[in-house]
């Protein structure tokens, strides 16, 4: 995989991001997956891919590592970096349960 991923390819944040993917999703490696997504944020800053990646890691630190503390440093960042991004919301809501048990969520809708 790892030749797939130039800086001078255009491909390449969007094959890196998968990278991520496929470590979260495919391998449950969550630690390898944060760092893929590390990988987007510090060789393609300025794609697409890097606040995807951001929101990424936050998601995972959050919600499948329980380290809630990492979750919301990232998530700030984020909101810090792209405060009007499309995930900017999905971003404050993620703040806004922080270690709420999903069940809990529902039921404030």
């Amino acid at each position: 995989m790892r030749e797939l991923v130039t800086k001078n390819d255009d491909r390449s944040p969007k094959i890196q991001y998968q990278i991520g993917d496929i470590y979260l999703h495919d391998l449950k490696n969550f630690s390898k997956s944060i760092q893929e997504y590390r990988k987007v944020i510090r060789m393609f800053p300025g794609t697409s891919q890097e606040p995807e990646s951001f929101f990424m890691i936050g998601y995972i630190y959050s919600n499948i590592l329980n380290d809630l503390v990492s979750g919301e440093k990232v998530y700030k960042n984020f909101l810090k970096k792209f405060p009007n991004h499309e995930l900017s919301s999905s971003v404050k809501f993620e703040l806004n349960n922080l270690g709420v048990p999903i069940e809990d969520i529902q039921e404030k809708k």
